[in-house]
């Protein structure tokens, strides 16, 4: 270290003068450990591994989003299309009950059979209802994930019977699972606790 020490001060004219020094101080301390069993070297591998484990995660996260947003979008066409069916369907009922009324007023049908069909008839509405309501609940799901109002895209959903089924690639299972951002995420972690786990048994014996 260097140090200054106050006191008095001597030069060629006064000799000595009563004159003080700052009391100035300066200290250094400068230690190194040699890492011979690999203790700090097993914490950088962990700390690296926890890093790839985050960023992995985050990749997961935007896939499970992706996901999640086709999930919506296709649910609506399958909906849309199932209305439409079901639309179909009560029609025809409206239709056969009307005319079992009619063929009841002349004395060709019972009452049992405009009970059936009256029945049967509202089974098709509630279906009906239920798939309306199952089909607006998407849609505020799906504009929850867009994190934008619905309205303008609502118009651009097409039924799948419509749409063109694209070509899937030609990939094997076991790579797909392989690659799994989720599943790396979570060996990576593995491995970090594994660094971990030696370093703090090597911090027992000296370095």
């Amino acid at each position: 270290g260097l140090e200054f020490i106050e006191g008095e001060q001597k030069n060629r004219i006064t000799d000595f003068q009563k004159e003080k020094i700052p009391n100035w101080k300066v200290n250094g301390l400068l230690s190194w450990e040699l890492d011979l069993l690999g203790k700090w070297k097993h914490i950088e591998e962990s700390n690296k591994y926890e890093i790839l484990s985050a960023n992995q995660k985050m990749q997961a996260s935007k896939i499970s989003l992706i996901h999640e947003i086709a999930e919506a979008w296709f649910e609506i066409r399958y909906l849309q299309e199932d209305l439409l069916i079901l639309q179909k369907s009560l029609d025809n009922h409206s239709s056969y009950y009307e005319l079992y009324v009619e063929r009841q007023k002349v004395g060709l049908e019972e009452n049992a059979t405009i009970i059936r069909q009256f029945a049967e008839k509202n089974q098709v509405l509630l279906e009906k209802n239920q798939r309306l309501r199952k089909l607006d609940l998407t849609k505020l799901r799906l504009k929850r994930l867009l994190g934008s109002p619905l309205g303008e895209i609502s118009s651009e959903i097409t039924l799948l019977s419509e749409q063109k089924i694209p070509t899937l690639p030609k990939v094997i299972p076991s790579w797909v699972l392989r690659n799994r951002p989720d599943l790396q995420a979570a060996e990576s972690r593995l491995v970090s606790h594994f660094h971990l786990e030696k370093s703090a048994v090597l911090n027992f014996y000296p370095s």
